[in-house]
Protein backbone atom coordinates (compact mmCIF):
# COMPACT_ATOMS: atom_id res chain seq x y z
CA UNK A 1 0.00 0.00 0.00
CA UNK A 2 3.28 2.56 0.80
CA UNK A 3 4.08 1.89 -3.08
CA UNK A 4 0.69 3.55 -3.85
CA UNK A 5 1.71 6.33 -2.39
CA UNK A 6 4.05 9.73 -3.49
CA UNK A 7 7.32 10.16 -1.57
CA UNK A 8 5.80 13.74 -1.32
CA UNK A 9 2.42 12.08 0.35
CA UNK A 10 4.22 10.32 2.66
CA UNK A 11 7.06 12.54 3.82
CA UNK A 12 4.75 15.35 4.03
CA UNK A 13 2.67 12.70 6.62
CA UNK A 14 5.46 11.78 8.69
CA UNK A 15 6.32 15.42 9.48
CA UNK A 16 2.64 15.94 10.68
CA UNK A 17 2.93 13.15 12.39
CA UNK A 18 6.02 14.16 14.19
CA UNK A 19 4.49 17.13 14.93
CA UNK A 20 1.30 15.80 15.99
CA UNK A 21 3.23 13.61 18.74
CA UNK A 22 2.76 15.59 22.10
CA UNK A 23 5.94 16.61 23.50
CA UNK A 24 6.70 16.16 27.27
CA UNK A 25 7.52 19.55 28.29
CA UNK A 26 9.53 20.44 31.61
CA UNK A 27 6.59 20.97 33.44
CA UNK A 28 4.73 18.31 32.82
CA UNK A 29 8.00 16.09 34.16
CA UNK A 30 7.86 15.12 37.84
CA UNK A 31 10.08 16.77 40.02
CA UNK A 32 12.55 13.43 40.35
CA UNK A 33 12.34 13.00 36.50
CA UNK A 34 14.13 16.28 36.34
CA UNK A 35 16.61 15.73 39.04
CA UNK A 36 17.43 12.34 37.32
CA UNK A 37 17.67 13.96 33.98
CA UNK A 38 20.14 16.01 35.36
CA UNK A 39 23.95 14.67 35.32
CA UNK A 40 25.66 12.67 37.72
CA UNK A 41 28.22 15.67 37.94
CA UNK A 42 25.74 17.73 39.41
CA UNK A 43 24.23 15.24 41.40
CA UNK A 44 27.84 14.72 43.15
CA UNK A 45 28.28 18.61 43.48
CA UNK A 46 24.91 18.88 45.26
CA UNK A 47 26.06 16.01 47.64
CA UNK A 48 29.20 17.72 48.91
CA UNK A 49 27.56 20.66 49.32
CA UNK A 50 25.10 19.75 51.21
CA UNK A 51 27.16 16.71 53.38
CA UNK A 52 29.33 20.29 53.76
CA UNK A 53 26.61 22.68 55.09
CA UNK A 54 25.60 19.29 57.04
CA UNK A 55 28.53 19.08 58.71
CA UNK A 56 28.89 22.96 59.41
CA UNK A 57 25.53 23.00 60.73
CA UNK A 58 26.52 20.46 62.99
CA UNK A 59 29.54 22.08 64.70
CA UNK A 60 27.91 25.23 65.27
CA UNK A 61 24.76 23.56 66.83
CA UNK A 62 26.98 20.45 68.72
CA UNK A 63 26.89 22.00 72.17
CA UNK A 64 23.46 23.31 71.89
CA UNK A 65 22.07 19.64 70.66
CA UNK A 66 24.22 17.83 73.61
CA UNK A 67 23.05 19.97 75.91
CA UNK A 68 18.97 19.54 75.22
CA UNK A 69 19.96 15.73 74.78
CA UNK A 70 21.28 15.97 78.40
CA UNK A 71 18.43 17.81 79.68
CA UNK A 72 16.11 15.30 78.29
CA UNK A 73 18.28 12.33 79.63
CA UNK A 74 18.05 13.51 83.43
CA UNK A 75 14.59 14.54 83.24
CA UNK A 76 13.55 10.52 82.18
CA UNK A 77 16.27 8.88 83.86
CA UNK A 78 14.89 7.36 87.03
CA UNK A 79 16.87 5.33 89.70
CA UNK A 80 17.88 2.09 88.72
CA UNK A 81 19.05 -0.71 90.70
CA UNK A 82 22.50 -0.69 92.23
CA UNK A 83 24.54 -3.07 90.41
CA UNK A 84 28.38 -2.06 91.89
CA UNK A 85 29.82 -2.91 94.86
CA UNK A 86 29.05 -0.79 98.14
CA UNK A 87 31.71 1.54 97.87
CA UNK A 88 31.84 2.51 94.58
CA UNK A 89 30.76 5.39 93.20
CA UNK A 90 28.77 5.99 90.29
CA UNK A 91 29.32 9.23 87.59
CA UNK A 92 25.50 9.91 86.73
CA UNK A 93 26.44 13.28 85.35
CA UNK A 94 29.50 11.99 83.21
CA UNK A 95 27.59 8.73 81.91
CA UNK A 96 24.40 10.76 80.84
CA UNK A 97 26.96 13.10 79.35
CA UNK A 98 28.64 10.33 77.55
CA UNK A 99 24.91 9.48 76.14
CA UNK A 100 23.73 12.98 75.19
CA UNK A 101 27.07 13.08 73.12
CA UNK A 102 26.82 9.64 71.25
CA UNK A 103 23.14 10.36 70.62
CA UNK A 104 23.70 13.74 68.84
CA UNK A 105 26.65 12.14 67.29
CA UNK A 106 24.38 9.20 66.00
CA UNK A 107 22.35 11.20 64.83
CA UNK A 108 24.92 13.25 62.67
CA UNK A 109 26.28 10.07 61.06
CA UNK A 110 22.87 9.12 60.17
CA UNK A 111 22.01 12.84 59.06
CA UNK A 112 24.90 12.24 56.54
CA UNK A 113 23.99 8.27 54.87
CA UNK A 114 20.80 10.31 54.26
CA UNK A 115 22.79 13.14 52.20
CA UNK A 116 24.74 10.37 50.63
CA UNK A 117 22.02 7.61 49.81
CA UNK A 118 19.47 10.08 48.34
CA UNK A 119 22.62 11.70 46.28
CA UNK A 120 23.55 7.98 44.62
CA UNK A 121 19.86 7.37 44.41
CA UNK A 122 19.74 10.85 41.84
CA UNK A 123 23.32 9.78 40.43
CA UNK A 124 21.50 6.57 39.14
CA UNK A 125 18.56 7.95 38.24
CA UNK A 126 16.51 5.84 40.49
CA UNK A 127 13.61 6.68 42.36
CA UNK A 128 12.32 6.43 45.89
CA UNK A 129 9.74 3.70 44.36
CA UNK A 130 12.05 1.52 42.45
CA UNK A 131 13.96 -1.09 44.20
CA UNK A 132 17.40 -0.69 43.44
CA UNK A 133 18.87 -4.66 42.81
Amino acid sequence: MAADLKPQFVARAEKQARVAEPAVTHFEMNRRERLAARSGENVREKQARLSEQAVTHFEKNRRQWIASRYGKLLRQEAPGPELKPAGMGEDRAGRLMRAATHLVERKQTLRLDRIRSAGERLASGRTSNQIGR
